[in-house]
């Protein structure tokens, strides 16, 4: 194994989406020829196992510095324990002289003028292409790279079609019988649920003598739900092997976030396991899903009534599954690990090939291209004021 070690480090308080990606990306940097490591400012969630190959590191003083070739740097909306880490970081770097590259992966295309004092270049990445033009407007007048766009690795090799008799024997482990079953797992996050959308899903799926279960459904939702005799609510799944026997005993997967979503993992690996999926667009907000390569088995609908119309249809579709399935491939081309694994490697190359005394390295400005209806759209609600604004929000909400 090479002595070039790629540093991940965890910047999310929440220890939700954020830390589960960063613990696959700690694991592709193997496979992209460096030595893996990462720094945990805070422990991870007790679900969550990082590969025993990947050294922990949760001290400054025992990172081996002079052997570490970047940084990867996982956050959201740096929140104030967040931007206390990283500056905690920074400020370790500066004293020992270190000008190490960073490369970071922005889930939601937030601000982030906390990095400028980096001693280092650095790089930014996004999820999608929606999420790098919010970033690029939200940042006018402000120094910042012009963003990447890398998707969430995905396991393509474990979330994958079912065989007839695995599809049979999840439902009997779970209890479904032969009822269509609806399926929504989420993190428990007010924010990326939509209370009147399940609500109004509940009341339909009742009618058409269908199942809901929700998986980890906030108390908000639990709450408008808990009395109808459709609905089994679930108070969290344990491991990947539970979260994929849901996957597989499903008939159509119900996506509606009230915020949107960054990338969108559970949608990814439910179709990566034949579940055809509807997500429930939400232009202008912090989401890619909408700009997903086109695949059988997701349908985007424009408002609630498509939403739930196009979800009662799926899972009352027996072919739906099928079709579904053919998009593992897609995907797998897409964001499975050889493809993120390569996208990473021709970052580091940049990264690492940059002077130390250049504070910036820029994706190529083909990677945006947007239309000009498309570029006002994103204008409209991510520029800096708004940004601004988005910020103090975010931290008076602040978990």
């Amino acid at each position: 194994m090479s002595d070039r070690i790629v540093l991940t480090v965890v910047a999310d308080s929440t220890l939700g989406g954020v830390s589960r990606s960063a613990l696959t990306m700690a694991r592709l940097w193997i496979g992209a020829g460096y030595a893996s490591a990462m720094f945990l400012p805070r422990r991870l969630a007790p679900d969550r196992v990082p590969d025993p190959r990947v050294g922990l590191y949760s001290h400054f003083s025992d990172v081996p510095w002079d052997h570490v070739a970047l940084v990867h740097l996982h956050h959201m909306n740096f929140h104030p324990p967040e931007r206390r880490d990283v500056r905690a970081l920074m400020d370790h770097l500066r004293k020992a002289g270190l000008r190490v590259p960073l490369m970071t992966k922005n889930v939601f295309g937030s601000l982030d003028g906390v990095l400028n004092a980096w001693p280092g270049p650095r790089a930014t990445t996004v999820l999608g292409r929606w999420v790098a033009m919010q970033y690029t407007y939200s940042s006018y007048g402000r120094r910042h790279p012009r963003p990447f766009v890398l998707p969430n690795a995905q396991n393509t090799t474990f979330f994958r079609p079912p065989t007839r008799g695995e599809r049979l024997q999840a439902r009997e482990a779970l209890g479904l019988g032969t009822t269509p079953v609806i399926l929504r797992v989420g993190s428990p996050r007010r924010n990326k649920w939509s209370l009147s959308g399940y609500a109004a899903l509940a009341s339909a799926a009742e009618q058409a003598g269908l199942r809901l279960v929700l998986v980890s459904p906030p108390d908000e939702v639990r709450a408008l739900v808990a009395k109808n005799p459709a609905v089994t609510l679930v108070d969290g799944v344990g491991d990947d092997l539970q979260l994929r026997r849901y996957y597989w005993a499903a008939d159509a997967f119900a996506l509606y976030a009230e915020r949107g979503e960054s990338f969108g993992n559970v949608l990814t690996e439910a179709i990566l396991c034949g579940c055809p999926a509807v997500y429930r667009d939400r232009p202008l907000r912090d989401n890619s899903p909408r700009l997903f390569p086109p695949f059988a088995g997701l349908r985007i609908a424009p408002n609630d009534p498509a939403w739930i119309e196009a979800t009662i249809a799926l899972a009352c579709d027996p072919a739906a599954r099928a079709a579904a399935a053919t998009a593992h491939s897609t995907i797998d081309a897409w964001c499975g690990p050889p493809a993120c694994q390569a996208l990473l490697g021709d970052l580091a190359r940049r990264l690492t090939s940059t002077a130390p005394t250049e504070r910036f390295v820029h994706a190529p400005g083909s990677m945006l291209s947007p239309a000009w209806a498309e570029r006002l759209a994103v204008m409209v609600r991510h520029n800096p004021a708004a940004a601004g604004v988005k910020q103090i929000n975010n931290s008076l909400h602040a978990p």
